[in-house]
């Protein structure tokens, strides 16, 4: 399948290449490049969902008409069909989101990457989902065009893969600086564990140690040396 879009990874890595090797390239080309690959991410979304809808009018039918046995196979082996067309559209949008990973790990330690990929407890973090219908999506697009206007390169966390804690991510120093975007003011208790994950997190950053660093005490980072 990857085959299929051949040309688009083309043009992904021909624009990734100039973002990584051109010292000057401003950071409105980053944000460019991101709604980019936003667009393409959406349009697999929604192809997933289209194929899902697919996928639960076949278990209607199989469940409630009675279907003969012929019929039942070839309901069968549609679904595994598709089912597997789901599991491909979701790997493009993980070869997608590498394109905007690439970014973070040109320009950011890959040290300080790796504690993003875990929660409180140094479990992965689930990933946010879909893209598609969330409701700060357009309040993100405008803090990273924001950051773009005064020169500071950033990434929609939702377009990497690693980036699991905040919502925007600036790239202005070795460490990745999280940003939850917030459109209401009044917090639930999901909102706020995930600003005080955060705020944990940046100042593990900023002091390079921690008296309880996700659950395992006193904890301190050195600079590492070697390949």
């Amino acid at each position: 399948m990857v085959a299929r879009y051949k040309k688009n990874l083309e043009q992904l890595t021909i624009m990734l290449h100039l973002i990584k090797t051109q010292k000057k390239i401003p950071a409105g080309a980053i944000v460019d490049f991101q709604l980019l690959i936003l667009k393409k991410i959406k349009e697999k979304e929604r192809a997933i969902f289209c194929t899902k809808a697919q996928i639960k009018e076949l278990r209607l039918e199989k469940a409630n008409s009675w279907p003969t046995r012929e019929r039942a196979k070839d309901i069968t082996k549609k679904i595994k069909i598709l089912e597997n067309k789901v599991e491909k559209y979701r790997y493009i949008i993980y070869i997608w989101k590498m394109f905007v990973e690439s970014i973070v790990f040109l320009r950011c330690d890959k040290y300080a990457i790796k504690h993003f990929l875990y929660d409180e407890n140094y479990n992965v973090k689930e990933n946010a989902g879909f893209i598609s219908g969330k409701k700060g999506i357009k309040a993100e697009i405008t803090l990273l065009k924001t950051a773009a206007q005064n020169n500071v390169p950033a990434v929609l966390c939702d377009l990497t893969n690693t980036l699991r804690h905040g919502d925007v991510c600036l790239l202005i120093s070795n460490d990745p600086y999280p940003i939850e975007v917030k459109t209401s003011e009044k917090l639930d208790k999901r909102g706020e564990k995930q600003l005080k994950n955060i705020k944990e997190l940046n100042n593990f950053f900023k002091n390079d140690s921690a008296e309880n660093f996700r659950g395992a005490g006193p904890v301190i980072r050195s600079e590492h040396i070697g390949k």
